[in-house]
């Protein structure tokens, strides 16, 4: 499988790939889940819940013994432990897919501990969100292959069957037909195409201005939070917006904003950041809440207001 070219960043950090990412192979019953806790240590019986509903699925599954640690900072383990579980998981020949245990924070500190030429070397699909976000991107940046975010396993008891469906349906999908995704309203009318990027809107902000932040340029950009407040959702798209991301992206996709105050307000708040005849919809059933459907970050998607819903499929011609 060829990698996409690659350019290196001027600080000699890693790799920023410009073409097309790479969709790792899809799974199937049969084949083996590796679950690994790249940042926060997992709640014991949310994380049993999962892993009886992959095995239910007639998956194999195997759980990297870092995920039961629980270190006096409250990581999964050392920074050096985790990463190093992450590389052991992406060369593992009997491990076919990976799953985040948990969320948190701490998948940022892994990263200089990476080898994103190894991990690029065995792409897997990887599945997560919230402080995944960053890992994800780390794979679709600096690795060069599509990741999806989608529920962490200690929420999957938690999601309603039509999302834990969706979640093992990412994971088999074979890239032939697109995907679908509704949304409850549009704030502003319209059709654009870009590729499908996003995830917490936190973690994006924290990685603007390093080594590890994706050119957004034509993108369709989603984003989520939870627990934020009003005027920390508003500094924040403050912050996207000096930063050029708002005028940069083609289109832009809100998923859950759990707990940050009432959702009219969020929304007339975000809406003064956003360049006028760009098409943005919000209600889409992915982040913190009670639904979490997945998405495959570095496919080319079409946001179309009068289709009534998102659409994503995999085309290796198009950036």
């Amino acid at each position: 499988m060829s990698l996409p070219v690659k350019k290196n960043t001027e600080d000699g950090i890693g790799p920023v790939f410009t073409e097309p990412c790479i969709l790792p192979s899809p799974i199937f019953p049969g084949d083996c889940i590796g679950v690994i806790a790249p940042a926060g240590a997992p709640d014991p019986e949310a994380l049993e819940v999962g892993l009886a509903e992959i095995r239910s699925r007639g998956y194999a599954v195997k759980v990297a013994d870092q995920v039961y640690i629980k270190d006096a900072l409250g990581f999964a383990g050392s920074d050096t432990l985790r990463a190093q579980t992450l590389m052991d998981f992406f060369e593992a020949p009997d491990i076919h897919a990976i799953w985040m245990a948990r969320g948190g924070y701490g998948c940022t500190r892994l990263f200089p501990k990476l080898d994103a030429g190894i991990i690029a070397s065995f792409p897997k699909r990887v599945m997560g969100f919230s402080d995944g976000t960053a890992l994800l991107f780390f794979l679709m940046g600096q690795c060069g292959m599509a990741a999806l975010h989608g529920p962490v396993l200690t929420q999957l008891g938690k999601l309603p069957s039509m999302d834990r469906d969706a979640a093992f349906g990412a994971l088999e999908w074979e890239g032939g037909q697109p995907m679908f995704m509704g949304w409850k309203r549009v704030l502003q009318p319209g059709r654009a195409v870009g590729r499908l990027m996003g995830g917490n809107l936190s973690m994006i902000c924290h990685l603007m201005g390093t080594p590890w932040c994706p050119d957004f340029t034509g993108s369709l950009l989603f984003l989520e939070d939870v627990n934020e407040a009003p005027y920390r959702i508003d500094r924040m798209f403050c912050h996207l917006a000096m930063a050029g991301v708002l005028k940069a992206v083609s289109g832009l996709l809100l998923g859950n904003f759990t707990g940050c105050g009432n959702e009219a307000q969020i929304y007339e708040r975000i809406l003064t950041f956003l360049p006028e005849g760009m098409p943005v919809v919000y209600g889409l059933p992915l982040g913190h809440g009670d639904r979490n459907q997945p998405l495959m970050l570095g496919t080319r998607a079409c946001l179309d207001t009068g289709a009534a819903h998102l659409s994503w499929e995999w085309n290796h011609g198009v950036p």
